[in-house]
């Protein structure tokens, strides 16, 4: 399975998945064998939860399933800007720096700049001006995908060992290729940028500008060490937590019963003690740090969390666990599943600047258990054993 994170904000994202698959493109061949093809899923999450999903679409290989997803996404994004535009509205994109909104009979595609010289000043770029929304919005969002591309190829050669995956912004690249290749004429108007600005090479400016803008404070926020280092995984990316705690000051992981709060200057990684009559009854503080290292230690936390998944179920293969466990407290009556816990924890941050190091260790424990006990809730286990008689592959 690829992924390509096409869009996300603090509340929503939209991710498109693809993977080979076997489907016939055309007739079957002389041989009796099928083609294979790749099979391009769009999905829009909201609150992390999946609301949306589009019919598979089928490509003859990666590059089109790429392409595919790229389209799609455009018609996502177009339609969230034609949505901020209804009813004389406007819509902003302070990642990219870009407004459009209604100027005289049309509507203008405008990017800002905030000077770093003079507070307050901010230089405007008109990218484009239209008679309709629709032109607008579809050029706001290809400026979107732009940058969705550009992350993409990063991540690319980060992988290859093109550039190092912690680079920090988008002027480092330049130690390392001419990154104002990544967005140039050519790769605009292949996603068709047209402009009907008063001066064409301002409208060019702005919206490099607007791609550049976006991509640096991503590669600032460690965005592309997250991409390298967890993929797009269905769970927390750490570069999603730090938006959210810069722009709210405040993050909540359910299934871990964790929230990230403001401390002063730092922030606070902090377990909460449930009970299913009580509700919240105690609190553990993990660590207090800085939001990154927040963002990070909620990440591995899930991650070790999904570790002990794997661990259960070759337990239960083994026989050392029945498949009828439902809850880490059963877990117990078999095993020192603390033990087990315990062991997974190396390395992490925990208790990175807490005030008590055997509480924090403690909470991260009945974190990992908290998200245990929700899925064995689900009868994962008897599931899965269940699949293994039909299969006849139980012992």
């Amino acid at each position: 399975m690829s992924s390509l994170s096409l869009w996300s904000d603090d509340k929503a994202g939209v991710v498109a998945e693809w993977q080979k698959h076997a489907y016939p493109l055309g007739p079957v061949g002389a041989d009796g064998m099928v083609p294979d093809g790749y099979v391009v899923q769009i999905a829009l999450a909201r609150e992390g939860i999946v609301v949306t999903k589009s019919k598979s679409i089928r490509c003859k290989d990666a590059p089109e399933a790429i392409k595919t997803a790229y389209k799609k996404a455009h018609e996502i994004h177009t339609n969230r800007v034609l949505e901020a535009l209804d009813g004389g509205g406007s819509y902003e994109s302070p990642e990219l720096g870009l407004t459009v909104s209604r100027s005289g009979d049309g509507f203008a595609v405008i990017h800002s700049t905030e000077s770093t010289k003079v507070p307050g000043k901010v230089a405007e770029q008109v990218i484009a001006v239209f008679g309709t929304a629709k032109k607008a919005a579809k050029l706001a969002g290809l400026l979107e995908v732009e940058v969705a591309e550009v992350q993409y190829q990063l991540e690319e050669m980060a992988k290859g060992g093109e550039i190092p995956a912690d680079i920090g912004s988008f002027g480092a690249l330049h130690a390392h290729f001419d990154a104002n290749l990544l967005v140039n004429d050519t790769a605009l108007e292949r996603h068709g940028f047209k402009t009907g600005a008063p001066d064409e090479d301002e409208a060019y400016c702005g919206a490099f500008n607007a791609v550049h803008r976006a991509v640096d404070r991503w590669l600032a926020d460690g965005g592309l060490m997250d991409r390298v280092r967890y993929g797009i995984p269905d769970g927390v990316r750490p570069y999603e937590v730090v938006r959210t705690l810069r722009s709210e000051g405040f993050y909540e992981n359910n299934d871990l019963s964790l929230t990230i709060e403001k401390d002063g200057n730092a922030f606070k990684v902090v377990h909460h003690v449930m009970d299913k009559d009580a509700g919240k009854i105690g609190s553990q503080v993990i660590a207090v740090t800085n939001d990154r290292n927040a963002a990070k230690l909620v990440r591995d936390l899930e991650k070790r969390a999904t570790d002990l998944r794997v661990d259960l179920y070759v337990l239960m293969y083994r026989g050392e666990i029945p498949p009828t466990v439902t809850s880490v407290n059963e877990l117990h009556e078999h095993m020192d599943a603390n033990m087990l816990t315990e062991g997974k924890l190396g390395g992490i941050g925990i208790s990175s600047g807490a005030p008590d190091y055997t509480e924090a260790w403690c909470g991260a424990i009945n974190a990992i258990h908290n998200s245990l006990d929700h899925w064995l809730a689900t009868d994962a286990l008897q599931e899965a054993w269940n699949r293994r008689q039909q299969t006849g592959m139980a012992r």
